[in-house]
């Protein structure tokens, strides 16, 4: 058979070796993955997906960065995939985002934040505080500098 490898478990040539084995090029056998990789391709640690790891009854989650299996996603710029077990990048704006791209809570320099996203500036009728958190203005206020309605820049008309 052109093109399989010898799988050890079964004594049979295959085409795809089984999950959590990858296909040696060389050897033409099916080599076992890294302990962490539920799939894995050209080596052991090359990982293409990641298994969960039970030690004494206690599982930890793996998910996979870049082609390794790690416990935690960097902190900066990713966020912890938990339906994909993978670390996803932010979004471009976002330095630390906690459960999807755009659900930041730190803003890259040069965005304000405004509830849970990042953006170039504060949207209507709320103000930039010195932090770079967007509040927004008292009901009476279109623009304003602060919170209270005595820093209205432009009254709502009507």
């Amino acid at each position: 058979m052109t093109g399989s490898y010898l799988n050890t478990l079964t004594n049979q040539c295959v085409t795809n070796c089984p999950i959590g084995y990858y296909g040696d090029d060389q050897s033409r056998v099916c080599m076992l993955c890294a302990p962490a990789c539920k799939t894995c391709v050209n080596n052991n640690y090359t990982c293409t997906s990641c298994k969960d790891v039970t030690v004494n009854g206690v599982t930890t989650f793996k998910y996979l960065y870049g082609n390794t299996c790690v416990d935690r996603c960097p902190y900066l710029q990713f966020y912890q995939n938990h339906a994909n077990r993978s670390c996803d990048p932010c979004n471009a704006a976002c330095m630390i985002c906690v459960s999807a791209f755009d659900d930041c809570i730190v803003c890259n320099k040069g965005s304000v934040i405004s509830g849970r996203s990042c953006l170039n500036s504060c949207p209507a009728k709320s103000y930039i505080t010195e932090i770079g958190t967007c509040f927004p203005c008292d009901p009476s206020c279109q623009i304003c500098r602060g919170a209270m309605n005595s820093m209205c820049s432009e009254c709502v008309s009507g």
